[in-house]
């Protein structure tokens, strides 16, 4: 490998573009807007006159932000400190740029510029233009697969809030009529644990720790959001944090307060922090912590709780544990809770699997990207297909370069049409919705279920010929507000 001078390979041509405010952005138009934000698409414009002509693909870089964006459309550029980058005679491959730009460690200046500090770096090129192109396809395909594990796990998130709301309804308008009852009849106690002066790094394994609120924030228990206690502070071993506990923010801002966390594996020696609560329930046979959880969780509910935040101007809201005693909650009977909380269980089990496949899948994009830019990657054990014209590359399937990653699945089943229509052939005699069978299909430990529309579509075609698999039926159902009305079901037919 050769190394360039940034000048050397790249051009910035951000001064040929008219830079759009953010409020003029549109929610949908017919041009995209691209900027130097998180989201990929940042809005959308109609006015032609915005777009310039370049010889795409390019790379968009935040100037504040460092974000980096591969771009191979036409676009808008939105907003202050948004870059545009372009290769000086075709002297490189733009996704090779684009991924060895990832991989840099710029200087870190909070909200300024960094262009500068982008423009000292130097640049690696493989003598052999092909090997650009094998490089960023390979990474590309290991990103695809770390992309799709990411959805999974989102879909396995968007299935319990689905299943919560068919079996429970929204809590607030509890269309369903639970009996409601003040959480001082559902709690024992509310713990709050101690806050002392920590140092500025989590804690060691032979460490106690203390939690941030940030190990709770997204009601989500993150055990490494810690800070290690110092070795003069005395612990208390009666804070310490234990597998089922219930956690809940007391303190932080109205947007953040009143998440609520469950502990579904904790390391030892974690302390509770003087801003987070831990409900202790009253009675196992009245409620069932799981289903406790994710009803303080759900949005609607949640929402009304924060409505308890209070405190002086410049402080943090603040919930107190008399407000919080005297709110009522809704229970349904409790085998129906230990029903839901048996699904959660299945889907946790899902999820660290779905977890311990994308740290391998991460770590295995890191590998690569290094060993590549250092010129250590053999690309020889490559055989591809390369259309220059397109720059595109296919990877032959026998491809040792990307090995087999042990996702933890065998015990598990793989989705396929057969393993659906098993599922549908078990509710024989059954009419159920369409978020009934997503149920069944978590109930069933069945891994890899496509995104909720291709689904759709799949069941849409069971519907068809002579012999359906499925059928629809007009049936007599329950709505949100506990009223009959006619409502299309489905039902197997084979």
């Amino acid at each position: 490998m050769k190394k360039y001078a940034f000048d050397q390979i790249i051009e910035d041509q951000t001064s040929k573009f008219q830079k759009i405010k953010k409020e003029d952005y549109l929610q949908s138009g017919q041009y995209k807007i691209v900027d130097q934000g998180k989201k990929f698409i940042a809005g959308f414009t109609n006015d032609k006159s915005l777009i310039t002509t370049l010889s795409y693909p390019i790379i968009i870089f935040g100037d504040h932000t460092k974000i980096f964006k591969y771009i191979d459309f036409p676009l808008a550029l939105g907003a202050d400190g948004t870059k545009v980058l372009v290769i000086k005679n075709n002297m490189a491959d733009s996704k090779y740029l684009y991924y060895y730009f990832r991989t840099l460690k710029l200087p870190d200046v909070g909200y300024s510029r960094h262009f500068k500090f982008l423009k000292q770096i130097s640049i690696p090129i493989p003598e052999k233009f092909d090997d650009q192109i094998r490089i960023a396809t390979v990474l590309s395909r290991v990103e695809a697969l770390i992309l799709k594990r990411k959805e999974s796990i989102k879909l396995l998130d968007d299935i319990l809030k689905n299943t919560f709301l068919n079996m429970f309804g929204d809590p607030v308008r509890n269309e369903k009529g639970w009996n409601r009852i003040p959480l001082s009849e559902v709690l024992l106690k509310i713990e709050s644990g101690h806050s002392p002066i920590c140092l500025d790094r989590p804690a060691k394994i032979s460490e106690w720790g203390v939690l941030k609120l940030s190990a709770v924030t997204k009601c989500v228990f993150k055990p490494r959001e810690n800070k290690a206690l110092p070795e003069n502070e005395k612990s208390n071993p009666a804070n310490e944090i234990k597998k089922g506990d219930i956690l809940f923010t007391r303190k932080n801002t109205y947007e953040l307060v009143a998440a609520c966390a469950y502990v579904w594996e904790t390391p030892p020696k974690l302390l509770l922090s003087d801003l987070i609560f831990r409900f202790v329930p009253r009675d196992k046979q009245m409620i069932n912590s799981i289903f406790l959880q994710a009803l303080l969780s759900f949005s609607s509910k949640r929402k009304m709780i924060q409505k308890l935040a209070g405190g002086a101007a410049g402080s943090m809201p603040n919930i107190s544990k008399s407000k919080l005693l005297e709110h009522k909650v809704e229970v349904p009977p409790l085998t129906l809770q230990n029903e839901f909380a048996a699904i959660v269980e299945k889907v946790e089990l899902l999820k660290a699997k779905y977890a311990q496949s994308l740290t391998g899948m991460k770590n295995l994009y890191n590998s690569l990207s290094q060993r590549a830019f250092r010129g250590e990657l053999d690309l020889s054990k490559i055989k591809v297909k390369i259309d220059i014209e397109s720059k595109e590359l296919q990877l032959q399937e026998n491809s040792t370069l990307i090995p087999t990653i042990d996702n933890g699945f065998t015990e598990l089943n793989i989705y396929s049409e057969a393993a659906l229509l098993k599922i549908i052939q078990s509710m024989e005699g059954e009419t159920f919705s369409f978020e009934s069978l997503m149920t069944e299909l978590v109930k069933a430990s069945i891994q890899e279920v496509p995104k909720y529309g291709e689904l759709k579509e799949q069941i849409y075609k069971l519907l068809e010929g002579e012999n359906p698999s499925l059928k629809q039926i007009l049936t007599e159902v329950k709505n949100e507000f506990g009223k009959d009305e006619k409502r299309i079901m489905l039902r197997s037919n084979i």
